[in-house]
């Protein structure tokens, strides 16, 4: 078969792998497919009901002697592929893919090897797309090798900045899915969430550099208004994954609960996305990523309240009237320890919510999954780390990346964000 697409749209998949060089296989979503028979000849061309998965294992993949560049949004693709309906696996009671594909309008998929089956691009992909693997290859340019055993830290940062876990190998894929750690590396709302902690920490450091500011919105606002282009920036970085397009709703909605002064916005935020996510698409209900989303943001809802009030109690606030009253050094050495017992507070809340979420979702993993590991508590040492220490340093490499000329301290940037991760690596060893 000939499989000529009129247009077609790339869209991520769960560990959808997309990276400059060539590897092993892709997952291409084609939109807007047109069929033409081979045999017998003479037929007409059939455009097809719905979209279509094509697995393409383009290893060796060298027609001309330069390495494979994937195709990207926008462009067109004409190939000789053989079509199979799109079915999953017997395998009852299990999680099942085909169905989930299905639902989305995807009915049909195609595998194939490079060097057995031909395919052409042509046309110019999205002027997004283009900068995205602009600056993805600036990124790993200053990298250097993430596929370097040695250092297996920075095979992590490409997929949490662009969802690419192509340099990551089977056994570190393992080691990660046996603590309980695979969310940690997939797209989601976790990595949204630390886009909004940026702003909130930016939203920190004008209130205090300008105070005025907050006359005008309480710093609450203020901190919505600084993640909002983060959020936003960090969703074209993740080409547009339906998750972090869930999670993006769902931050909008709290966002505008918060800017209308509801008393609770985030259990307010998460019902408004998730009965819009419903009215646009009813079946969405039976979609196991929004579920985990839903129940991940539910659990923080609920608890949030009463650990606020249990760190509070436990490590309470000091008194700024006594420390203003108090000699210079006794001033110094009282907003010290007010600041440690704020930092006290966090980390505090910071693991009973990481341990709320793990409860709760841990159930659903061992029913859907049919597994379930003790080692979900390394969360509550992997998350802080990945939240206060990875996940900045490896944004701010990334955005020196954009400036021609910073590559070196982007280097040195990207560096300090791996070196925890490989620090991880050896400890799951």
């Amino acid at each position: 078969l000939v499989v000529v697409p009129n247009q077609w749209a790339l869209r991520p998949e769960p560990g959808f792998q997309i990276k400059p060089t060539s590897p092993e296989a892709y997952r291409l979503l084609l939109a807007d497919v047109t069929v033409f028979p081979e045999e017998p000849p003479g037929l007409e061309p059939v455009k097809l009901p719905g979209d279509l998965l094509w697995t393409w294992n383009v290893k060796n993949w060298e027609p001309d002697g330069s390495p494979f560049r994937p195709p990207l949004s926008g462009q067109h693709v004409a190939a000789h592929l053989r079509l199979r309906e799109m079915r999953g696996f017997s395998n009852p009671d299990v999680n099942d893919t085909a169905d989930r594909h299905v639902r989305e309008g995807v009915l049909f998929r195609a595998y194939s090897d490079a060097g057995e089956d031909e395919a052409v691009f042509s046309g110019d992909p999205a002027w997004g797309q283009q900068t995205r693997q602009v600056l993805y290859e600036r990124f790993l340019a200053a990298l250097g090798n993430p596929g370097d055993p040695t250092d297996p830290g920075r095979a992590v940062l490409p997929a949490l900045l662009f969802g690419d876990r192509a340099y990551l190998t089977d056994s570190q894929t393992d080691l990660f899915a046996k603590a309980s750690l695979s969310h940690s590396l997939a797209l989601s709302g976790l990595h949204l969430s630390f886009m909004a902690g940026l702003g909130w920490m930016l939203a920190r450091l004008l209130c205090r550099l300008f105070p005025g500011l907050m006359l005008r919105l309480p710093r609450t606002k203020w901190a919505v208004l600084c993640a909002a282009p983060l959020v936003l920036s960090y969703l074209w970085l993740g080409g547009l994954s339906p998750s972090l397009l869930r999670a993006a709703l769902m931050f909008a909605c709290w966002g505008v609960f918060v800017l209308l002064d509801r008393p609770h916005p985030l259990l307010d935020g998460l019902a408004a996305a998730v009965l819009m996510l419903f009215l646009a698409d009813p079946l969405i209900i039976f979609d196991l990523r929004l579920q985990l989303s839903a129940l991940c943001v539910l659990a923080i809802g609920l608890t949030l309240p009463a650990v606020s009030q249990l760190s509070l109690r436990l490590v309470p606030r000091m008194n700024s009237n006594l420390i203003a009253k108090g000699r210079a050094k006794s001033r110094f050495q009282g907003a010290l320890q007010a600041r440690l017992r704020n930092l006290a507070r966090g980390g505090l809340t910071l693991i009973c919510i990481s341990a709320a979420i793990q409860l709760a979702l841990t159930p659903i993993q061992a029913d859907v999954f049919n597994q379930a590991t003790p080692w979900f508590v390394l969360n509550l040492l992997w998350l802080p780390v990945l939240s206060a220490w990875v996940f900045p340093w490896a944004v701010l490499g990334l955005a020196l990346c954009a400036v021609p000329g910073l590559s070196l301290p982007a280097s040195w940037a990207l560096s300090l964000a791996a070196f925890p991760a490989t620090w991880l690596f050896s400890l799951l060893n």
